[in-house]
């Protein structure tokens, strides 16, 4: 039986050259690749990439913005290349959390509201 099921275990912060505004977020990539690596090389590669995630200004909606579809797009072409999904969560007010998960064959959204303990930050 094949299970459609993603699990989101840990976040890696943001490399030191990712630029930060109040309404604008720029993931740079300084150290990133060595930190994927590391997290596949310690779990004998049971776990992977899916994605990213960022947040919100306070007032915003969770749904994606045209850069963020875009981004989904550009995940969408690297993921789909080894046969997996792309994932982008947007965190919202009160932990609101909008998961937004393009299968290969068949994209979707869905949206979930998660406890604030289970937000990284």
């Amino acid at each position: 039986m094949l299970r459609k099921r993603i699990y989101v275990v840990d976040v890696i912060a943001s490399p030191p050259d990712s630029k930060e505004e109040h309404n604008c977020y720029e993931r740079g990539i300084v150290g990133l690749e060595e930190a994927v690596r590391s997290f596949q090389d310690r779990s004998t590669n049971h776990l992977r990439y899916v994605g990213e995630w960022h947040s919100h200004p306070q007032g915003c909606a969770t749904r994606a913005s045209g850069l963020d579809e875009e981004l989904l797009s550009k995940l969408h072409d690297t993921r789909s290349t080894d046969g997996y999904p792309a994932v982008m969560a947007i965190i919202g007010d009160n932990a609101k959390t909008a998961w937004y998960v393009d299968e290969v064959a068949d994209p979707f959204i869905c949206e979930q509201v998660a406890p604030e303990a289970e937000i990284a930050t």
